[in-house]
């Protein structure tokens, strides 16, 4: 009935659309990976983590800067050995993940590091972390852990699972030394 009126509705109507936008990549991310399990030894190289990084900064480094976070990277292994799309994919939705729940002003922190012949790949955040008692029901689909933003479908770490199924690893959910969530998964050595 009025300008105002109007604003608001297409603001909702905006909302709704990019909301199922992004439910759609997610569920075609999702597929994508439960396609190619089977394959995944075989698709597996030497993977830059540092330009996978990029790529995904590239993607979401706008909203860094609007919610004024400081991301910091400290990879002291620049190469995992893994699928190219299920790296791409699992810093994707984790880094998302921090830049989501981490208030304005917060930090974050990804890296990598050698332990043994294994590689680990961190991602710390100071968010408000999840409580040990709910950290199982983060990778079941579209369970959101009671959050009621319009941000997210409950999907993103179930997408991560399905990476780390198919590349053997091994994924924790721990308390972070930034103060919210460290999510840890350690790739196993490659057989070759």
């Amino acid at each position: 009935r009025s300008p105002e009126e109007l604003g608001e509705a297409l603001t909702a109507v905006m909302a709704g659309v990019d909301r199922s936008a992004h439910m759609i990549d997610q569920l075609l991310d999702l597929a994508r990976m439960e396609s190619v399990v089977s394959e995944a030894d075989r698709l597996r190289k030497s993977v830059d983590i540092v330009q996978v990084y990029a790529d995904v900064l590239s993607d979401l480094g706008n909203l860094v800067s609007r919610r004024r976070l400081q991301l910091d990277a400290d990879f002291m292994e620049e190469r995992i050995m893994a699928m190219e799309l299920g790296i791409l994919l699992l810093l994707r939705n984790l880094l998302g993940n921090a830049i989501r729940y981490t208030p304005e002003g917060g930090q974050i922190v990804v890296s990598t590091r050698r332990e043994g012949s294994a590689v680990t790949l961190i991602v710390d955040d100071s968010g408000p972390g999840i409580p040990p008692e709910s950290r199982g029901r983060a990778f079941e689909r579209f369970d959101r852990l009671g959050l009621q933003s319009d941000e997210g479908v409950g999907l993103g770490m179930s997408i991560v699972q399905s990476v780390v199924v198919a590349h053997h690893a091994m994924i924790r959910l721990l308390e972070s030394p930034l103060g919210g969530l460290r999510v840890q998964v350690q790739f196993p050595p490659h057989q070759a």
